[in-house]
Formats: C-alpha cells, structure tokens, sequence
C-alpha cells in the first residue's frame, strides 16, 4: 500500500511474481514469476474532473495498444473497459484507482498485467501472451520502456484537450463493435456494441433501443 504522502508521479513500482493482482468484478490476476509485465504507474491528472475518469482508462488502453500494433496491426483490441485481447484472447488487463480530492482526481495509481513469456495458462481463464502469439520471447525491459513513452506521449495529447483523438482510436479499436452478441444483466439478450458515452458507459443497441451499461452491469458471452 503505497502512503499519500509519497506519492510521485511517474512513479513505478514494478511486482515481478503476481500471484493476487486485482482485477474487474473482483478477478485475480496470477503472473509467473519473471515472465510477464506487472506494474503499477502513479500519475497526478488534476486537470481531470471526476466524472471524465474514463478518459484515463482511454489513454492506457491506447498507449498499451499502439506498442501491439508495431508488432500486429490487425489482430489487438480492446475490451471494454480496459482489457487487451488477441483475437477472443485475453492478453491484459488495466485496473485504475482513483483518490479524489474536491472537483479534481488528485492521484491515480494504474496497474497494468500484460503476458508476455508466459506459456501455460489455467484452462479456466481464454488467456494468451506475446510468446504464444508470436513464438519467440520478449525483452520485458524494452516492453516496459515502450508502453512508458506512449503513456507519456498519449498523456500530453489527452492534457492538450484532445480526448476526441484517443477516443476515437479507443473505439476504432473497440472489441466486438458493431457485432451482434449474447450478454448478460439482469437476463441474457443480444446486442450490438456502438460505443461508449461521454461518462464511459458501454452502449449497446437492443430489441429495447440504446442502453447503457456502467463497470459490472454487463457481461460478455458469446
């Protein structure tokens, strides 16, 4: 538990076995040891009102998925709200804390997992890494370092105002988009991704109309 008041921003802590990440809807995220990418990465985004918090899991997820897209142009995507997939595949996974202090996000610590050398998964989790994708091992160094300048690089765009320019590459790249799927809320039902609201919520088109869904209202099936 890192204490207020040392909190730098820039700051990296990186956990090199993870055996008790924490993830969306209460998940585990398990890492062997020295295969993978796990770290925490503590910004200050004062310039950010509370409820543009989603502009934060934008910028990460952007910044995660141009350093996929030198590798693979087509085949990376993110999952709403912030996980990376290959294909139907986990790769990643993004979990943003926020400390809010007035009308402004005073710290943000972002954990990011990404696989990386990992080879055997728990046959209960559809998980892959960079190694079974593209059979050969990475450099987590010179991963970390290229996911850290496109942080820095897509922080500087969403500081100039333009969250319009992530957003849109947020959701030209958003899984399942425009395809019909089987969810679930309160009951199963088909749907159609459309995109995401100005708050972060998932839109999706239903025998009923656009409805919007917030964290852990909808869950993906088929």
């Amino acid at each position: 538990m890192l204490e207020k008041g040392i909190l730098k921003e820039g700051g990296i802590i990186i956990t090199n076995h993870q055996h008790a990440g924490k993830g969306q809807r209460g998940n585990t995220w398990v890492s062997d040891e020295s295969k993978n990418l796990t770290f925490s990465l503590v910004l200050k985004p004062d310039f950010l009102n509370p409820s543009d918090s989603f502009a934060l899991n934008i910028l990460v997820s952007v910044s995660i998925l141009k350093v996929l897209k030198d590798l693979d142009k087509s085949s990376f995507r993110i999952k709403w709200p912030n996980d990376i997939m290959y294909l139907d595949h986990k790769l990643g996974g993004i979990l943003i804390e926020n400390s809010i202090q007035g009308t402004k996000i005073e710290n943000s610590i972002i954990g990011i997992g990404l696989n990386v050398n990992q080879i055997n998964f728990d046959k209960q989790f559809k998980a892959t890494s960079l190694t079974r994708i593209f059979k050969r091992s990475f450099n987590l160094n010179v991963l970390l370092n290229k996911i850290i300048r496109q942080l820095e690089d897509q922080l500087l765009i969403l500081k100039s105002g333009n969250l319009p320019q992530l957003k849109t590459t947020y959701l030209d790249n958003l899984y399942w988009l425009n395809e019909k799927h089987t969810f679930i809320s309160s009951s199963k039902f088909n749907g159609i991704i459309s995109g995401i609201d100005q708050i972060g919520r998932l839109e999706v088109k239903t025998e009923k109309g656009l409805e919007k869904f917030n964290f852990k209202e909808i869950k993906y099936l088929e």
